[in-house]
């Protein structure tokens, strides 16, 4: 059976408060096979992550989802699905039961909003607050006129979503309309940190903290390594005047060990599964690591490889670092993944 995503408040926050509205009545961006529940479990649990295929039926990685009752967090804030767009990463929880997917929580977050300073039409490339973006013909372009990379313009307030990559490029999946009116914004991993200075840099970004809010910040000071959330109003050249930085334990669009498991605020809004219930991942990522005929990574999750896994689209051999795949499998533990499907795409 096929299976059938702004401000900056905490989740942690707002997690809690979506549990309260849930208990109060008020209740508010990967695919393959999934075998039934095993016996004695009542239903499985589904972790998704993957782009939007279609929002009439909210669909990622074949899987299409029934939101009818999921809360859904949009850049921090609640929403609903109508708010999701085509090719946005998304992380959905959810619960199959009888046949039947229910979401039970629905997470977006944009990596980046930001201006286009440059387009390189020949490497289907462009930068946005210092970060290189790169594009394909699967990018969803979500702008009035713009249909392919060549016809975005400089100076284009964009908010992008997509796959992050070890080498701190983003492999969009979705580039989309920004309002031109909210601070930018951008979530990445921190390559060098100032802190004489008050200063960090992602990628060929700068950051100036020096009068910003630190959010759940490690020892008050940023360090190199740590995922963070940055926004500012104040971009000059290749220097942005933080508003506000917070830790988060995510890259968007990134399936990492973090992912695999159900933290305690989702549970909060989730509910908790049952002992015994199969607990199962659908994702989409780039192979870091290769390990074969045994397993491949990507990032600190490792994806075990058996006999009775299927590829799609290829061989086990062509599951080399670089290589984009979608995994369907069974979650043995926190960042280890038993593949039943993969698909090379």
């Amino acid at each position: 059976m096929m299976f059938a995503g702004r401000n900056c408040n905490s989740l942690r926050g707002l997690l809690g408060t979506l549990a309260l509205l849930l208990l109060a009545g008020c209740g508010i961006d990967q695919g393959g096979s999934q075998g039934p529940p095993p016996p004695g479990a009542s239903t499985s649990t589904l972790v998704l992550s993957g782009p939007i295929a279609s929002v009439a039926g909210l669909t990622v990685n074949d899987t299409a989802l029934d939101t009818a009752s999921a809360p859904v967090v949009v850049g921090g804030g609640p929403a609903v699905a109508a708010d999701l767009r085509v090719g946005q990463m998304i992380r959905a929880i959810a619960e199959l039961e009888s046949g039947m997917i229910t979401a039970l929580f629905i997470e977006y977050q944009e990596n980046l909003s930001g201006d286009v300073e440059s387009i390189d039409a020949g490497t289907d490339s462009l930068v946005v607050l210092g970060q290189t973006i790169l594009t394909d013909s699967a990018t969803q372009f979500d702008l009035p006129g713009v249909t392919r990379l060549v016809d975005l313009q400089a100076g284009t307030r964009v908010q992008v979503s997509g796959i992050p990559l070890a080498n701190g490029q983003i492999f969009a999946t979705y580039i989309g309309a920004d309002n031109g009116i909210e601070p930018f914004e951008l979530t990445a991993i921190l390559t060098a940190v100032d802190q004489p200075g008050l200063t960090f840099d992602i990628g060929a970004l700068t950051v100036d903290f020096s009068q910003a809010m630190l959010l759940d910040v490690v020892a008050g000071m940023p360090q190199v390594g740590s995922i963070v959330r940055v926004v500012g109003s104040n971009l000059a050249g290749n220097v942005l005047v933080a508003e506000q930085v917070r830790a988060v334990r995510r890259l968007p669009g990134a399936f990492n060990a973090d992912a695999t498991q159900i933290s305690d605020n989702e549970l909060g809004v989730v509910g908790a599964a049952p002992a015994n219930a199969d607990r199962s991942a659908s994702f989409v990522g780039f192979i870091t690591v290769e390990n074969l005929p045994d397993s491949v990574f990507i990032g600190d999750v490792e994806i075990q490889l058996d006999a009775a896994t299927i590829v799609v689209a290829g061989v086990p051999a062509d599951l080399q670092p670089g290589t984009r795949i979608q995994v369907e499998g069974r979650i043995l533990g926190v960042g280890i993944v038993q593949a039943e499907e993969i698909t090379i795409l």
